[in-house]
């Protein structure tokens, strides 16, 4: 565009710019005319004319993109060189966007008057730091606007912007003058929330009315500051009232974000807040802004009459919403339920520990309200909010008992148990069959929608965390609540058992419909309540010892039952039955544990323990069995595992003798999953001695025991590399093979990876498998171009080294992490780490994995195979995975930290560099997660090593490669989500030498920029002093890196 200043050009101009600008917003962004357009307007806002252009566009246009336009333009003026223009020009300025924005009323859209508000509260933070007095008569100019009624909306949000472009993050302005900013602004912020709490008032009294007044709440309670007003209201506010009234809690919003609500929050302010809080409408913004001052946890003066007004309030809305059993619940907005929800929970969570045990403060009545308030909620998910409160309250007495050491108070007992009996009765379909079916509805739209089933759903989500919270009752009061709950068992579940055994018997068929399913899924749900209150059997060992020894044994007969009669047949939902019989029994390994350390000082009571062990075996023998369902079999072994490794019973070893010597017969059949879950319960039966060191362990039967056992599974595996043609014929590649392979190495993965934390067990189990060792690392070399064998040989290796390190060796470790080297960093490895290679990758992470733990436990035994290590990762790993988005990223830089950790000392030079090298340039790339593991670890190095002033060393300007990037990485950022951080890790680079840090890192940092000038680099450099303690210092560089990025900001 040219210069012309004549009407005519400026005029063609405008048109001119409206038509570039429609075309812009309207072509799609990927066309090129938009892209050119888009670069034309750039450069034509860079010229110096532009700004000149503003007002005419302004005057002469009322194209809304042109308007747009001209503020932006005007924006970047203000923001970056406002100073240049002569006071009279800006007051023009001022003065036209004051009657744009207050004049233009209907016409103007609200996006343009919004951004011309923005601006307008942009030119008053320059004339607020220019000249401070002029705050005071400028705010209360704008509290008369407010009170304006042709002009208060506009003005309501003007103060909105102001508090929102006066504590603007954004790096507009230099961070003294944030400082300064807040200052100026928050002397007049009494006057703002004041004029805002009037208007407020105002609007109320000429608009609302009282319906009726409550009773009073509280027998012989006297409220200190007089009683809030708690009365209901009706309004009949006009639409204009309603976005007035919406403004000024927005506004208020904004001003409580950042406000002192310490020293701010008035009683009227309180008293106008709960009167719109009563109201019918507009009792949303005002519980938002009582949300906020709640989460701000602030101290006001009359603190406990807060509190009290607080809870009133929320006893009062409680009242209110569950009288008449909850008739009046559904007159309220859902949204603004859910934000009362959320008062309650700050007030619990946040003020609760203060209230609790004051006797003006009537917790237990508060309770009685909210258990109606929570059972009225009929949607799952308010349910578990309200839940989530109960959670903190039952939290709050568990902490206080365990840590005083006290009684749980019994004032909460009768109501408590009353909570829980309700609570398991929403998760029961026999009582809320309805809420439990729409959870169910969801559940299966959601798996409509979804790629993959796997994830827990919703129903059982729902039902975990009510059973959750049901126990944490139990866990206060053990006695009252198994009391209360045994019936459960004693009567709904025997008696389902019992009548399903009758039908059998004669012969009915058993339903499979949806009563039969929800009669059976309430079943589940007992016996999953069950298995959590176990963990009280065994709290209350002797006392509750006759009713959990019958629910035991009914678990096994019952189990027993269900593995006779095949009831997994019938339908999914009585698979999962039998599942769940599994779990609950499995969930009493810690009560045998206890019962089988009570029957070693009886040792007449032995033979009936070991009954109940012999039964638990006889119950799982049957089901590992090919025609069983794999998680009923898997759950079976876990069971024995649970059995073995948690209750070590005393004759364990002998009681499963048969099944034993049948363990192979009994496997074969089964799934790899299935042989993988029970041989390791096996192995540990027989591994894993009684837990009293007073008593035999048996080696000199178990290791005769143990060997035979471990040969059954491995025969054939040791036999592979005889077979004729194995890698000539290429047998090794065919299918059955491979599945062979994998199978065996599988099962002596998981083998290992559960035996006993006993030194001589591991003996018999390195000596059990040492001659499987040979084969497969042989088998490693056949198998580099089968990326899942290479997968399951490398967890088989890492399972060994972290599990029987020390009765490997080291010759063997060597020897198998150099093969490791050698085969993987060939030609091969860039197709193992593609992206598109998820085996692959997971190959390449496991052997990182291996190398990291070798390098973490090894000590100086490691330093032979450091030099191998180091050339994989760096000469040959890295150069493929440097400069890409890499899953094998946050592995690969544990390996170089624990290298640098563990074997600081026998790196040279050359190595250490290198892996330095790698650090800097992750600092560098755009992966926040992979820079903040990264930053821990040069932190945890330092304070352990003194790793910063090994590199200080090393550099000939002090810190500067590191220190430099962290900078550079802030002034980019300023406001990125490790900015603290970082600058700790900087302060722990100074503290090396402070002197040296000011005196020369910074000099050479700021001499180095070239996007600021010298006047501006004095004035960064003045303004940091060289204070050394960490608060001080921290601030002064959030302020550097402010001021930095600011005239980077005003440069460009």
């Amino acid at each position: 565009m040219n210069n012309s200043n004549n009407s005519m050009d400026m005029e063609n101009k405008t048109k001119e710019l409206e038509i570039l600008l429609y075309q812009f917003f309207t072509l799609d962004p990927n066309n090129s005319k938009r892209t050119e357009i888009d670069s034309y307007l750039s450069n034509y806002r860079k010229q110096k004319n532009s700004y000149e252009h503003v007002k005419y566009y302004l005057t002469h246009s009322t194209n809304e993109h042109v308007i747009w336009f001209s503020m932006s333009i005007l924006e970047d003026k203000v923001n970056k060189s406002w100073d240049t223009v002569n006071p009279q020009e800006r007051t023009g300025y001022v003065n036209l966007l004051h009657e744009i924005y207050f004049n233009n009323t209907k016409s103007t859209s609200a996006y343009i008057v919004t951004k011309v508000g923005q601006v307008l509260a942009d030119m008053e933070r320059f004339e607020f730091l220019c000249n401070p007095q002029s705050s005071q008569p400028y705010i209360l100019n704008m509290t008369n606007l407010v009170k304006n009624q042709a002009t208060s909306l506009r003005a309501i949000n003007l103060l909105q912007y102001i508090s929102e472009e006066f504590l603007t993050t954004k790096n507009v302005i230099l961070q003294e003058k944030k400082i300064q900013l807040k200052k100026i602004l928050s002397e007049q912020v009494p006057t703002i929330i004041n004029t805002l709490t009037d208007y407020l008032n105002q609007l109320f009294n000429q608009n609302a009315e009282k319906k009726f007044k409550h009773g009073n709440l509280f027998q012989n309670v006297s409220f200190q500051v007089g009683s809030p007003d708690t009365n209901t209201y009706t309004g009949s506010f006009s639409n204009e009232s309603k976005l007035i009234t919406k403004a000024i809690f927005d506004a208020l919003l904004s001003y409580f974000s950042w406000i002192s609500l310490s020293e701010l929050l008035t009683p009227s302010l309180l008293d106008i807040l709960f009167k719109y809080l009563r109201l019918d409408t507009n009792n949303i913004p005002a519980l938002e802004c009582l949300n906020e001052i709640l989460s701000k946890n602030c101290v006001p003066k009359e603190f406990e009459d807060f509190l009290m007004r607080i809870f009133h309030q929320i006893f009062s809305l409680l009242t209110d919403i569950t009288a008449n059993r909850g008739a009046n619940i559904h007159q309220y907005n859902p949204a603004f339920l859910v934000k009362f929800t959320q008062f309650i929970a700050l007030f619990v969570t946040n003020h609760l520990k203060r209230v609790e045990s004051n006797p003006n403060f009537r917790i237990s009545d508060f309770l009685s309200l909210l258990f109606q308030y929570s059972f009225l909620q009929t949607n799952s998910e308010s349910f578990l909010h309200c839940l989530g409160i109960w959670t903190t309250f039952l939290d709050y007495l568990i902490l206080q008992v365990n840590d005083k050491g006290i009684t749980p108070p019994p004032k909460y007992t009768d109501g408590l148990i009353l909570f829980q009996s309700e609570l398991v009765k929403r998760t029961l379909f026999s009582f809320s069959k309805d809420i439990l079916s729409d959870i169910d509805d969801m559940d299966n739209l959601l798996d409509d929608d979804a790629e993959e089933d796997n994830d827990e759903e919703l129903i059982d989500i729902y039902k975990r965390k009510c059973i959750g919270t049901v126990s944490k009752v139990a866990e206060l009061y053990p006695n009252a609540s198994l009391e209360n709950l045994y019936p459960l068992f004693t009567q709904n579940v025997t008696s389902f058992f019992q009548k399903i055994e009758e039908n059998i018997k004669q012969g009915i068929n058993i339903e499979t419909g949806d009563d039969m399913n929800h009669l059976v899924s309430d079943v589940i749900t007992i016996l999953s309540l069950f298995g959590r209150l176990a963990e009280q059997f065994v709290v209350c060992f002797a006392p509750t010892f006759n009713a959990a020894n019958f629910v035991f044994l009914q678990l096994l007969d019952m189990c027993s039952f269900t593995t006779s009669h095949n009831t997994f047949k019938y339908a999914p939902v009585w698979e999962k039955l039998q599942v769940q019989l599994l779990q609950s029994i499995r969930s009493f390994s810690y009560w045998l544990l206890e019962y089988g350390n009570q029957v070693r000082t009886v040792p007449n009571q032995q033979p009936e323990f070991d009954s109940h062990i012999l039964k638990i075996i006889n119950v799982i023998g049957p089901l590992f069995k090919s025609d069983i369902p794999e998680e009923i079999s898997q759950a079976a072994g876990q069971l024995l595992m649970s059995l073995v490794i948690v209750s070590k019973p005393l004759n364990l070893f002998t009681l499963s003798e048969t099944l034993v010597t049948n363990i192979h017969q009994i496997c074969n059949p089964l799934s790899s999953k299935d042989q993988s879950i029970i041989y390791s319960a096996i192995s540990c039966t027989i591994l894993n001695p009684p837990s009293s060191v007073n008593l035999s362990h048996q080696w000199d039967v178990r290791r005769p025991k143990y060997s035979p056992f471990i040969k059954g599974i491995t025969a054939y595996y040791l036999e592979i590399p005889q077979i004729p043609g194995f890698v000539e014929n290429k047998i090794f590649c065919q299918d059955d093979m491979i599945e062979r392979v994998q199978k065996i190495l599988g099962i002596l993965t998981s083998i290992i990876k559960t035996a006993p934390e006993v030194t001589t067990a591991k003996g018999i189990l390195h000596d059990a498998i040492s001659d499987t060792l040979p084969v497969t690392l042989g088998l490693f070399k056949v198998y580099v171009c089968y990326p899942k064998v290479l997968g399951s040989i490398l967890n088989f290796f890492f399972a060994l080294f972290e599990f029987l390190k020390t009765q490997v060796g080291l010759q063997f470790t060597q020897q198998t992490i150099n093969t490791f080297l050698e085969v993987l960093g060939g030609d091969n490895l860039k197709q193992l780490v593609a992206e598109s290679n998820v085996t692959g990758t997971a190959i390449i992470k496991k052997l990182i994995e291996i190398l990291t733990f070798v390098v973490q436990t090894s000590g100086h035994n490691f330093e032979s195979l450091l030099s191998n290590t180091i050339d994989f990762s760096m000469e040959k790993l890295y150069p493929i995975i440097k400069d890409s988005i890499s899953p094998i990223k946050p592995s690969f830089f544990t390996l170089l930290y624990s290298i640098l950790d563990c074997q600081w000392k026998h790196c040279q030079s050359e190595q250490y560099n290198k892996i330095l090298s790698a650090f800097q340039n992750s600092f560098q790339q755009n992966d926040v997660n992979l820079f903040k593991q990264n930053l821990d670890s040069f932190e945890k190095l330092n304070k352990k090593l003194n790793f910063y002033d090994k590199i200080s060393l090393m550099e000939p300007v002090f810190g500067c490669s590191f220190i430099t990037i962290f900078f550079d990485l802030l002034i980019s950022n300023p406001q990125g989500i490790h900015t603290e951080d970082i600058i700790n890790t900087i302060y722990h680079f100074a503290s090396i030498n402070f002197d040296k840090f000011f005196n020369e890192f910074f000099n050479n940092y700021l001499m180095s920029k070239q996007n600021i000038t010298n006047e501006q680099k004095i004035n960064l450099r003045s303004n940091v002093s060289p204070d050394q303690d960490q608060p001080t210092f921290n601030r002064n560089m959030l302020r550097f890196i402010n001021d930095f990025a600011y005239y980077t900001y005003i440069n460009n």
